[in-house]
């Protein structure tokens, strides 16, 4: 996400069914003055790790797997989380080929009912193999790249001797 005064970077790796990986790094501008924030969190299986400022603090949750898993890219994005309500109450268009991230992938815009008719929502770019590499806002504000689908990659939870204690 990128604004005049904040912008949004996040990374999330996930590796189905059970393990994500969220690093998020977030500047705010507030009176001239640059306020950064960072977070990074690790779930594995029902356990979740959060870095602090101390270390890691570790806590059990009671779900199964990851709502990525479950629903793919759908899972987590909440402009595309809408795509069935839009497919019912408004419209979908195609829209032209286009390279996101060095992948070739063809718009998709979703709008829906307005006063002044249809008014676009989102749009995301599906490439060849069905998946989504980008889905963006009609001003480009929050754009969300996708890359490296079913690809291995790596989640372990962090050191036992960096976890300060343990949550319930």
């Amino acid at each position: 996400m990128d604004e005049p005064t904040k912008s949004v970077d996040a990374l999330t790796e996930v590796y189905c069914p059970s393990r994500v990986h969220v690093i998020s790094k977030s500047v705010i501008e507030q009176g001239g003055e640059k306020h950064e924030f960072s977070s990074e969190s690790i779930w594995i299986e029902g356990t979740s790790y959060t870095r602090q400022a101390d270390g890691w603090r570790m806590s059990h949750e009671l779900r199964q797997n990851t709502a990525e898993c479950m629903w793919g890219a759908r899972g987590s994005d909440a402009l595309l989380g809408q795509m069935d309500a839009i497919a019912r109450l408004g419209k979908i268009r195609k829209g032209s080929k286009r390279e996101a991230n060095g992948i070739t992938c063809r718009d998709w815009i979703a709008s829906v009912p307005g006063p002044a008719g249809l008014r676009d929502v989102f749009g995301v770019c599906v490439d060849s193999d069905l998946l989504p590499r980008e889905v963006f806002t009609p001003d480009r504000s929050e754009v969300i790249t996708y890359s490296d689908w079913n690809v291995p990659v790596k989640i372990d939870a962090p050191p036992s001797d960096e976890i300060l204690k343990t949550w319930k």
